[in-house]
């Protein structure tokens, strides 16, 4: 027995020996050894105790392995040949264009260019001998929003990125309202790669709908791009569409692989290709410097080590430096285009100039006035873009096309306005008032509240409904994009209570927008006091020991735009439901608006 178990101690040596000599070969950690032989058998029969795991081989040779967020290594598939040397003096632009939220026409707004009018202007600049090696990139949330790209789930979206030569995207929250299954399907068809170091799964890998960072040599200069999403995602998209993902904040693990990017992969430039907000303006025709305090700017302030940083998600036109990083976001829907003018000089980091613009939008109607020769009309170098009428064929064609397949069902109408509509708080207003009503006609004699979060209800300008203006299917798929269904419960008036006085726009707290009168239907604040019902019929004072029917939407009640309603914990307050969740016969809201539109007809 004693002469077994040496002969098994001396494999058990081996083993971890082979572990020593290999572990260099098989990526950044050598594996462990083996566990060791069991023991012989004891007189009376029983197995004896398993021999101890070998220790871990040491670690291997980590070049072209980087870190991720949840301390994971990961090697880049097909990476690029080094060493790369890269050219001496180059110039670039790079151009960028972020929350098309598919608005490949003006069935959304009219002041939409559309994709025809957008594909002009994109390729007249990257056809322009004025820029220097010009490359377009997506910032993300680039489908969903439009009704002929709702209904064929981003197809006429990822038509043009592929006509356009869009080799990367960010993630933006939006990519995964139809199930983030589908982001594999839009790279497959618009011949695009998404880009987000900071989405993981719990096991802390990348998923593999994207890759953390990508690589373009554009000018004989290798360029890093290193994907960012916005960390808000989770709480802001349907939690089982995120369910198992974490969306990491920046910290030293960023740091960490720009460096990498730049000595394992020999890049010149490392870029932050970001679906992340820069600032607070609204103003399109004018571009505003991006805010220190914005995801963007304190990205910029975290001393990564990026040259630039390409945001979106907030919908501004933004052109600036924080921290002598320049930060650019280009609008939203097609309507501006934001660029990044690199002048590279090798191995000079002080040599190397790189000048934000942002271009927008000046006549609504003319589709992007994009100027060929930029107006350095303030100290961001920033001009208007003359207007243009010039449309591209081809995707004036592939629009045509759809709108086609899509047939006159999509112009029916379904009912008409009945009341004016001139500004997006009374459009809010009216979609809610026709929910509200087709519940109530489903609960009769039932008391509730209704919330529907205000980002739910999109935007439709310009905003000059008449009462007698027909609702068509089209305009309900605009306004309501999303196939969010009604959910209706009772909820503690103190939950109530709690949820009605809540800051908004504050970090964890409802966004801003989100509470108000456009919003929340049959009840209303009189003074200091929320009551039932409305101003002209008010009801009872909201009483904190008193349960009342609440209805909401299937993405407010799991916590979607950090309101605490049942089924989620916001801020650590968890909301109490009494009984069981009604999900009235899985109606999505924009059927329930069909349905009482069409009622409203038949009784006047």
């Amino acid at each position: 027995m004693k002469k077994k178990n040496f002969i098994a101690g001396l494999l058990i040596l081996l083993l971890v020996s082979f572990g020593l000599i290999f572990g260099s070969c098989e990526g950044p950690v050598g594996p462990a050894g083996p566990a060791g032989a069991n023991g012989s058998n004891g007189s009376n029969g029983t197995v004896g105790p398993q021999g101890p795991i070998g220790p871990q081989g040491p670690q291997g040779d980590l070049s072209g392995w980087v870190k991720g967020p949840g301390g994971q290594w990961y090697n880049y598939p097909n990476p690029p040949a080094t060493p790369f040397v890269n050219a001496k003096f180059a110039e670039i632009n790079l151009l960028s264009f972020n929350d098309f939220h598919g608005s490949v026409d003006k069935s959304a707004s009219n002041s939409n260019p559309g994709a025809d009018r957008f594909a002009a202007v994109a390729n007249k600049i990257m056809t322009d001998p004025a820029y220097d090696n010009p490359v377009l990139v997506a910032a993300g949330d680039n489908y969903q929003g439009s009704p002929l790209s709702n209904v064929f789930l981003g197809e006429p979206v990822s038509e043009m990125i592929h006509y356009l030569g869009v080799k990367y995207s960010a993630v933006g929250n939006h990519e995964f309202d139809w199930g983030a299954d589908k982001i594999k399907k839009y790279a497959e068809d618009g011949g695009i790669t998404f880009l987000a170091a900071n989405i993981v799964d719990e096991s802390g890998n990348y998923p593999d709908f994207c890759q953390p960072f990508g690589f373009m040599e554009i000018g004989g200069v290798r360029i890093g791009l290193i994907g960012l999403t916005t960390p808000e995602t989770k709480a802001i998209v349907k939690a089982e569409y995120v369910a198992g993902l974490e969306f990491k904040a920046p910290g030293p693990w960023l740091t960490e692989m720009v460096t990498k990017l730049r000595t394992d992969y020999d890049c010149g430039l490392v870029i932050a290709l970001t679906h992340m907000p820069g600032g607070a303006n609204s103003n399109l025709s004018v571009s505003a410097d991006p805010d220190p305090n914005s995801e963007t700017g304190k990205l910029a302030a975290g001393n990564h080590g990026f040259d630039a940083i390409i945001g979106g998600h907030q919908h501004t036109l933004i052109s600036g430096v924080v921290n002598n990083v320049p930060i650019v976001v280009g609008a939203y829907n097609g309507r501006g285009l934001a660029r990044l003018n690199i002048k590279y000089v090798r191995d000079d980091p002080t040599g190397t100039v790189i000048t934000p613009n942002a271009w927008g939008q000046s006549d609504v109607n003319g589709g992007p006035n994009y100027n060929q020769t930029t107006n350095p009309g303030n100290a961001t170098g920033n001009g208007t873009i003359l207007a243009t009428d010039v449309v591209n064929k081809y995707m004036k064609n592939i629009i045509g096309y759809y709108n086609t397949a899509i047939g006159p069902a999509f112009d029916q109408t379904v009912g008409t306005f009945g009341v004016a509509i001139t500004s997006r708080d009374e459009q809010a207003a009216w979609c809610n008032q026709v929910v509200y009503d087709y519940i109530a006609r489903n609960k009769p004699g039932e008391t509730f509240i209704l919330f529907q979060n205000g980002g739910g209800w999109r935007d439709t300008s310009p905003y000059d409904k008449v009462a007698t203006d027909p609702v068509t299917i089209r305009y309900l798929y605009t306004v309501m994009p999303f196939d969010n269904e009604i959910r209706y419960f009772k909820m503690k008036g103190s939950d109530i209570l709690y949820l009605l006085g809540l800051p908004v726009g504050n970090d964890g707290n409802p966004s801003a927008y989100l509470v108000s009168a456009a919003i929340v239907t049959g009840a209303f604040k009189d003074g200091d006091t929320w009551k039932l019902g409305s101003a002209g019929t008010p009801g009872a004072a909201i009483d904190a020991g008193t349960w009342y029917n609440v209805s909401c939407n299937d993405f407010m009640i799991t916590g979607g735009d950090n309101f605490p309603f049942p089924g989620a914990t916001v801020q650590g307050h968890t909301s109490e439901v009494q009984g069981t969740v009604d999900v009235m016969g899985g109606v999505a809201l924009r059927n329930a608006m069909i349905e009482q539109l069409q009622w409203r007809v038949d009784h006047p």
